[in-house]
């Protein structure tokens, strides 16, 4: 049997099911938990529990985006259209109370969960009275009005949104942890190649984590030759030139503390490494008057010694 909804979807009847058998259903939360937003059953609708769900998967290396629809309780995996990694999700079913708002949970691979489109899903509503499961869809924003097809109970189901709350964070794919340590090319506490400059910005120590692809490069022109098909986003992340540690982006290094931009002007020696203008070097730096001829000399010989000065008569 078939019933018609408020909202233009159908809902269509199965086999009577008893709400006291929850051995199919996850007790805990676990992996990434999706819960249901400001969610209230009215009529008889005792709770809800997900038959298939369009998922928003997102890559962990390139953060770019697929749709996929999962089935409860069943894996499903894709291969990333941009890096060829592998996303995987199992999705477990969960019995969605007033009380209680999760609705599933997924156990992620190489991905997480961007969004759920509730528009393209599926769900069960469980009567009070007969126990019937009635598939609907959702509709954010508005009354989900249906009636069970055994006993012609009112359901009601309102809901807000859908939010995803991390209960334990996403495994990387084989492929993510490999091209993971072949892409780091470095060993902290030690220099980078070139100590990180580029034929472009000679002066510039440090490699830079773009977030558009998750990759490292000298400057963006160097990541527009490697990828041309990337779209560039500005980077909020680097990699030191001089000691290979991993911060956000900064003119001085917060771990070796070296000038690391190529714009910071010293008023100091610094070993040969600072200022060598003795026009511009500070006064307090020992090096500004050395081998100079306007170095002051002493004149504490004229003052005492053989050379010291006659005291003038005694005024009578």
């Amino acid at each position: 049997a078939v019933v018609s909804t408020q909202s233009g979807h159908s809902a269509s009847k199965t086999q009577p099911h008893s709400t006291n058998n929850t051995s199919d259903f996850l007790d805990k939360d676990q992996g990434t938990a999706i819960r249901l937003v400001d969610l209230n059953l009215h009529g008889s609708c005792h709770g809800v529990i997900p038959n298939d769900l369009l998922l928003l998967l997102q890559c962990l290396r390139c953060k770019c985006q697929a749709e996929v629809s999962i089935v409860a309780n069943t894996r499903k995996s894709v291969t990333c259209s941009r890096c060829s990694c592998v996303l995987s999700s199992y999705l477990y079913k969960k019995l969605c109370l007033t009380s209680a708002t999760s609705m599933a949970c997924a156990d992620l691979v190489g991905c997480i969960i961007a969004d759920v489109i509730l528009s393209r899903s599926h769900v069960s509503a469980i009567c009070t009275g007969c126990s019937t499961y009635t598939t609907l869809t959702p509709q954010p924003g508005q009354g989900n009005i249906t009636w069970c097809a055994s006993c012609g109970s009112k359901i009601t189901i309102t809901l807000e949104g859908v939010k995803m709350v991390v209960v334990n964070p996403p495994v990387a794919s084989d492929k993510q942890k490999k091209q993971k340590r072949e892409e780091k090319g470095y060993v902290e506490g030690q220099p980078l190649p070139d100590k990180g400059t580029c034929p472009h910005y000679k002066k510039s120590q440090r490699w830079f984590r773009f977030s558009c692809c998750n990759r490292l490069y000298p400057c963006d022109k160097c990541h527009d030759a490697a990828v041309p098909d990337c779209p560039l986003e500005q980077a909020n992340r680097m990699v030191c030139g001089l000691c290979a540690k991993e911060q956000p982006v900064r003119n001085q290094c917060k771990f070796c503390h070296g000038e690391i931009s190529g714009t910071f002007k010293t008023s100091h020696w610094e070993g040969g490494k600072g200022c060598r203008d003795k026009l511009r070097m500070s006064n307090n730096d020992s090096r500004k008057h050395k081998n100079s001829n306007l170095k002051t000399h002493s004149q504490k010989d004229k003052r005492v010694g053989k050379k010291k000065k006659v005291p003038t008569a005694t005024l009578r």
